[in-house]
């Protein structure tokens, strides 16, 4: 078997393992809905576990889609100028979900007026999306996330958290595909290990910039989007 191979097959072993626990949480409330049990969970509490747990599919299909599109360079960008507040917004929004269900706060700095960009509003709401989900995955529950937009040229987006944190010598590869570090390194984390190198590549393709702007464990993480600002 070549390496290339093997590699194919891990990666679908790593797909069919993270798509297991979401779908295990779905079929679980919906046997107790279907049963209508008294020890079965009313409808209004099961929906948004079950909601949640079908964006998270969703998430898992979306990611996939992306890294082959990425892969084969066939993912078009389309620049417009745009409000980053917007972005920012709609990033929430699809992390509000996750966030409700943890009980999570996403609190967002904005800043004090429009701050117009020059980018593909969907990448840019993607990889935002992509930041807080990060954000979630690698914070206690329940988890504070901040979201700060900085004035300037470039502007700048920052998602903060207090999270495990990422020890100095991970930190050069968490851009890396398939790369998953929890605690110090020490241990692998739920996910494909995909998003952030998903989000680099869109960063780069869109004319600006994900860097990780400074971590520490038990500290938190601080990841920073850089884009052009339109007219400069």
């Amino acid at each position: 078997m070549t390496a290339t191979a093997s590699l194919d097959v891990s990666v679908l072993q790593l797909v069919a393992h993270e798509m297991r626990a979401p779908l295990a949480v779905l079929k679980g409330y919906l046997s107790m809905l279907r049963e209508d049990s008294p020890g079965g969970w009313p409808a209004e509490e099961a929906m948004p576990a079950m909601e949640a747990k079908v964006e998270e599919l969703e998430g898992l299909a979306q990611i996939l889609v992306t890294a082959a599109r990425l892969e084969s360079a066939e993912m078009p960008v389309q620049l417009t100028v745009f409000d980053v507040a917007e972005a920012v917004a709609a990033a929430v929004e699809r992390a509000g979900a996750r966030a409700r269900l943890e009980l999570a706060e996403i609190e967002v700095f904005p800043a004090e007026g429009p701050l117009w960009v020059t980018a593909d509003g969907e990448h840019v709401t993607r990889i935002l999306t992509n930041l807080l989900n990060n954000a979630l995955t690698y914070s206690s529950p329940p988890a504070l996330v901040a979201v700060e937009v900085r004035a300037g040229s470039p502007v700048e987006v920052a998602v903060l958290d207090g999270g495990v944190g990422i020890a100095p010598e991970r930190q050069e590869r968490v851009f890396e595909r398939f790369s998953r570090f929890a605690e110090g390194g020490a241990n692998r984390a739920p996910g494909l290990g995909l998003g952030l190198w998903i989000s680099r590549e869109l960063a780069v393709r869109n004319g600006g910039e994900l860097c990780l702007e400074r971590s520490a464990p038990g500290e938190g993480s601080v990841f920073v989007l850089r884009l052009p600002l339109s007219g400069s």
